[in-house]
């Protein structure tokens, strides 16, 4: 889906804000529309549309990208984690 895009944090990163549990944030093209982050940890499923809590998500998801490995390099990662399996 040309809207998806997956990176991946290598174990080599080390500890890192993405080992915290899954987040989601949710964007949307009507300008009206709030951000909603959706954060599921040990404590439960929780979600927020309060723009302070949004952009503390925003910011952490940006951070691991620049960490992660590149759309294309995760691609060829998943590939070589498939053959291997075969």
């Amino acid at each position: 889906m040309p809207n998806v895009t997956i990176q991946i944090v290598t174990q080599s990163l080390g500890l890192h804000a993405g080992l915290d549990g899954s987040v989601i944030l949710l964007e949307f093209d009507d300008p009206h529309e709030p951000q909603i982050a959706f954060a599921d940890t040990i404590l439960g499923l929780n979600y927020s549309q309060d723009a302070d809590r949004t952009s503390i998500v925003r910011t952490t998801l940006e951070h691991l990208a620049k960490q992660a490995l590149s759309p294309a390099d995760s691609l060829d990662m998943l590939n070589r984690l498939v053959l291997s399996q075969h």
